[in-house]
């Protein structure tokens, strides 16, 4: 045997050696990238689950502000409705409580008669209007809540003093004072027309009107 056949001999086992070491980590690298691929599917598929998760809450969450949002929008267009009603009832009852006005030409009822209907009509309209509104504050806004409530306080104190005035005249047997009437009249014509005013502006931002 020649130096050069043994030589290669030597060499084999070297050569044989690193084809086996070459093929263990081509082996330990196609495992690791099926076990990597395998890994990163599975983290694909739970990041998947996650997205529609939250998708899914961020849509019932928008559902349910959409719902809120809808049932304060009609909280306030109730209570400013009420409002508004409570308002005229209260211009109405004044005017007639006078009994210098007839509205009616054919309306052969005494002025009493009609001075009561407009009574209970105020009586109604006010108690529609706290029942809507106290019992739903928790809808409406701080201050929107606070004017409409001082405006409410002030509409129904002038009416309570109006009647007032209009009872110690009946008692005497005479009609109410029309410097007095028109005081009052005035009083509503202006300065609770004017915050009325105020609070429906109030109202229209608020519902984004």
């Amino acid at each position: 045997m020649t130096a050069g056949e043994l030589s290669g001999l030597v060499a084999l086992p070297t050569a044989l050696a690193g084809l086996v070491a070459a093929l263990a980590k081509w082996l330990a690298d196609v495992s690791s990238q099926r076990i990597a691929r395998r890994e990163q599917a599975d983290l694909d598929e739970r990041v998947k689950k996650i997205e529609s998760q939250l998708a899914k809450e961020s849509l019932e969450h928008e559902v349910r502000f959409r719902r809120i949002d809808k049932e304060v929008a009609d909280v306030l267009s109730n209570v400013y409705d009420r409002l508004f009603v409570l308002f005229e009832c209260s211009h109405r009852f004044v005017r007639l409580g006078a009994a210098l006005q007839i509205v009616d030409q054919s309306d052969t009822r005494t002025a009493e008669e009609r001075e009561g209907e407009a009574r209970s009509r105020l009586e109604e309209a006010n108690r529609a209007f706290k029942e809507g509104f106290f019992r739903k504050r928790l809808y409406v806004p701080k201050d929107l809540f606070l004017s409409v409530r001082a405006f409410h306080g002030n509409l129904i104190g002038t009416v309570s003093e109006f009647t007032r005035s209009l009872a110690r005249a009946r008692e005497t047997g005479r009609s109410i004072a029309s410097d007095e009437w028109r005081a009052t009249m005035d009083r509503l014509n202006n300065e609770h027309t004017h915050l009325l005013d105020g609070i429906t502006e109030a109202f229209q931002k608020t519902m984004g009107l």
